[in-house]
């Protein structure tokens, strides 16, 4: 299958997909290169303990996960099942991980939602990854 042949939906998901990716990698490595900075900033938007235990490893996991995840994506973008597998463990794994990491007063219900729907259109297509 050439690009040309890819259903718009499963193309617009891949964008999407990429573009989000592409901006938590540069924003997590940014965060755990530039913590303080990076605390500071989301201390004066949030409240001062949103950013307990967290630290500079906490953000670069997160900018690994993302580049996990990019990595399916592209994988599925060439219409690879294995990218499929791969972006559905870097998901399942970024949702989890606050969880473990910060407590369950860290679950964030939007991003499940987001999560859960590019999981279903990804996996609607599945059947034309090789």
């Amino acid at each position: 299958m050439n690009q040309n042949n890819k259903p718009l939906l499963f193309k617009a998901a891949l964008l999407l997909s990429t573009i989000a990716g592409c901006m938590s990698v540069i924003i997590y490595l940014g965060a755990a290169l530039f913590y303080e900075q990076a605390v500071n900033k989301i201390q004066s938007i949030t409240n001062i303990t949103s950013t307990d235990g967290t630290s500079p490893l906490y953000f670069a996991v997160f900018g690994l996960l993302y580049a996990f995840s990019l990595f399916g994506v592209y994988k599925m973008y060439h219409i690879r099942k294995i990218g499929f597998w791969v972006y559905l463990i870097a998901q399942m794994t970024i949702l989890l991980t606050p969880i473990l990491w910060l407590g369950k007063n860290s679950f964030s219900m939007t991003n499940t939602i987001f999560t859960g729907l590019f999981i279903l259109i990804y996996l609607y297509f599945y059947r034309i990854l090789k």
